[in-house]
């Protein structure tokens, strides 16, 4: 065993060191049983039902967004070349009406989305208190 001064162990080690050494009185023990993260949240009740719904929202949203810029196209080459008028009113009222239903979706899938935050969030927490519970652990 080789025994270091204080000013050659001061350039080789910047930290602590700890050594720990078993005592007589040690006695190894089983480790608990690991609880898996998928056990502890638990079943979760209109999880995937919520997902669809909300993808579907996204994809209308994404439909809207596609149609929008037709409006510049239709009013440009139909209405501005051949000046008529009765179209650009009929197109300018049915794009407002796609922009209403468009913020209508945008409104209904950010009400969902709150919504399965809420509710997982809810559901996730009793799960977890309810496994800490079987197990014995006190969160």
């Amino acid at each position: 065993m080789h025994i270091l001064s204080f000013s050659e162990a001061s350039a080789s080690f910047t930290g602590v060191t700890l050594e720990l050494r078993p005592t007589s009185q040690f006695q190894r023990r089983a480790a608990p049983p690991s609880v898996k993260l998928r056990h502890m949240m638990g079943q979760v009740s209109g999880l995937y039902r919520s997902l669809a719904q909300i993808l579907l929202l996204a994809f209308a949203l994404e439909v809207f967004a596609l149609l929008s810029p037709f409006l510049l196209q239709w009013i440009i080459d139909p209405v501005i070349v051949g000046a008529d008028w009765d179209l650009l009113t009929t197109l300018v009222l049915e794009f407002f009406l796609l922009l209403l239903m468009q913020q209508a979706v945008n409104a209904i899938r950010a009400w969902a989305l709150m919504h399965i935050g809420s509710t997982l969030h809810v559901q996730w927490y009793a799960n977890v208190f309810a496994s800490a519970g079987t197990a014995g652990a006190i969160l």
